[in-house]
């Protein structure tokens, strides 16, 4: 068993259509009509409309243009069997079944009330459907300023919802639902779910209509005065044969639509398949890239930390170059001292004034 939550996004010209669906203004042909009493009104008031209009005003919330998202649409739900059925699969008495679906839904009121995703201004509780579920009308504020997207941000942020909200119900005992990457389905919107609904609805309704026309309204016969004509055997032989091959060709045509929609349903996984292999080549690349990247920086500081030595050994050269002249200078005076007291005659001669030394002139001393 699973807990269920779908998210619509809605503009401002989108009020009264939910409105319509929400109060039961407009019955869709999968509401029984006969339970819309059963339906209780959790957050808000009839009106839908003056609901989110009214918490807009009265907190001086601007609408910036006509494409702004003014609200989400939650529908919240679980598994069929949740409701209706016992862990061991048996029935549940109508008191089991009103006990857990009041504490189902305190649950959900609690869930809507921390305003994760924002202030819940309206909220219906549908038991005149196939399962119980709750449509919450949630205003995306921010900082006191519509910011819809600031929900959304991020390929999982759909996911994120589904976690914080099976986390919600986790006393009950619900799973979160498959993640798309593994089930390969998209998830549908309300309005899409919706027509699909509607489309299913009409698709089965036309083929029973063209069934029971073609083959179970068998047309009575009359004879020349009017009185019943019944059919004999051989004719009774012959519709039972017609009628088979119909309902033949029926089938086929079903087992033709099944056909196509395997084929469209292998294509589509095909194409996903495909798709999931080039992400993957793509994380790949990305991966490596992100390895050569990091190589780079460390590359990058080891040439920063050796051109800092560099730097370092050229200011010692300078500083060198700077003093060496003089010592230059200085060992070129010692030499002449040297050359000139070392004669063979003993003879001490007094030094003359030594110039400057010139290093472009200076001719190193031979010995012998």
């Amino acid at each position: 068993m699973y807990s269920i939550i779908r998210k619509q996004s809605h503009k401002k010209t989108a009020i009264q259509a939910v409105h319509n669906h929400n109060m039961r203004i407009v019955i869709e042909e999968n509401v029984n009509s006969k339970k819309s009493n059963l339906n209780e009104i959790l957050i808000g008031t009839e009106n839908t409309r003056s609901d989110i209009m009214s918490y807009i005003k009265n907190n001086d919330i601007v609408i910036r243009n006509k494409d702004t998202v003014i609200f989400n649409e939650f529908v919240l739900t679980a598994s069929p069997e949740f409701f209706f059925n016992n862990k061991d699969g048996s029935k549940k008495t109508k008191s089991e079944y009103n006990d857990n679906l009041k504490e189902w839904v305190k649950t959900q009121i609690e869930f809507l009330e921390k305003e994760n995703y924002g202030k819940c201004v309206n909220a219906v509780l549908h038991l005149d459907e196939s399962s119980p579920h709750i449509h919450a009308l949630i205003l995306p504020i921010v900082d006191n300023k519509l910011n819809n997207k600031s929900f959304w941000r991020g390929k999982n942020s759909y996911g994120r919802l589904q976690d914080i909200y099976n986390a919600s119900n986790s006393k009950f005992g619900l799973k979160r639902g498959e993640e798309k990457s593994k089930t390969l389905v998209d998830h549908t919107t309300l309005k899409d779910y919706r027509e699909l609904i509607k489309q299913d609805l009409e698709e089965e309704k036309e083929f029973y209509n063209e069934l029971s026309k073609d083959i179970l309204d068998i047309p009575p016969r009359k004879n020349l005065i009017g009185l019943e004509k019944k059919y004999s055997a051989e004719e009774v032989k012959e519709i039972a044969s017609a009628t088979f091959k119909k309902l033949n060709r029926q089938r086929r045509r079903a087992k033709f639509r099944a056909k196509k929609s395997d084929e469209k349903a292998d294509a589509a996984t095909s194409e996903f398949y495909k798709k999931k292999k080039e992400t993957s080549k793509i994380e790949f690349f990305y991966n490596e890239n992100q390895k050569q990247l990091e190589k780079t920086i460390v590359e990058n500081s080891t040439l920063k930390t050796q051109n800092l030595e560099l730097k370092q050994s050229q200011s010692d050269l300078e500083l060198v170059k700077k003093f060496l002249p003089d010592e230059l200078q200085s060992l070129v005076v010692r030499a002449r001292e040297l050359a000139s007291g070392g004669d063979s005659g003993g003879t001490k001669h007094t030094a003359e004034p030594t110039p400057t030394a010139d290093l472009t002139t200076y001719k190193r001393p031979k010995y012998k």
